[in-house]
C-alpha cells in the first residue's frame, strides 16, 4: 500500500518536492515499502534528437520518459537513496554499480559519495546528475575519453 504523502518524513517530502520542480521531472509516485523505507517512482524525460522521441527510446534502449525508483531510507539525507532503473534497462551500459542477481540495474552517478552531492547541492543535484547520466546513456557517451562522464 502505498505510504500517503502527508506521512512522509519531513526531509523526504522536502526533497520530492524539489524534484517535482526540475525541468525534466514528469511524474512522481509514492509506491511504498517497509516502515523504515519509502519508495518512490520518478519519471525522467530524457533530451534526445526528435527521430529518437518519436521512436520512444535512443538506439541504445534509453527510453524518452525513464521511471527511475528511488528507496529512501530512515536517516535520509544522512543516508542516501537507492536509485534502480527499469528491470529491462540494458545493462552493457558502462558506469552502472555490480548488484546482486535479481536486483535491478544501479546507475553509478558520481565518483565517491553521492551523498556528497546532496550535501552540497540538494536533492535535485542527485536528479540532475541521473538526468545527465540517462542522456549521456542515450547516445552511449557515458565513457567520455577527456575525463569520464561526470559534469560535477
Amino acid at each position: 500500500m502505498p505510504t500517503p504523502p502527508g506521512s512522509l518524513p519531513l526531509a523526504v517530502a522536502r526533497a520530492l518536492r524539489h524534484a517535482r520542480a526540475h525541468l525534466s521531472v514528469e511524474r512522481i509516485e509514492i509506491i511504498g515499502g517497509p516502515e523504515d523505507e519509502i519508495a518512490c517512482e520518478i519519471d525522467i524525460r530524457t533530451a534526445m534528437p526528435a527521430q529518437w522521441r518519436v521512436a520512444g527510446e535512443s538506439p541504445a534502449g534509453v527510453r524518452t520518459v525513464e521511471t527511475v525508483t528511488f528507496t529512501f531510507f530512515a536517516h535520509f539525507p544522512l543516508s542516501t537513496p537507492r536509485v534502480e532503473l527499469r528491470d529491462d534497462f540494458d545493462r552493457s551500459h558502462p558506469h552502472l554499480n555490480p548488484v546482486p542477481k535479481g536486483r535491478r540495474p544501479q546507475p553509478c552517478l558520481v565518483a565517491g559519495s553521492p551523498r556528497e552531492v546532496i550535501k552540497a547541492r540538494g536533492f535535485v543535484g542527485l536528479i540532475e546528475q541521473l538526468v545527465e547520466w540517462l542522456e549521456r546513456a542515450s547516445t552511449l557517451d557515458l565513457n567520455h575519453p577527456q575525463g569520464g562522464w561526470e559534469p560535477v
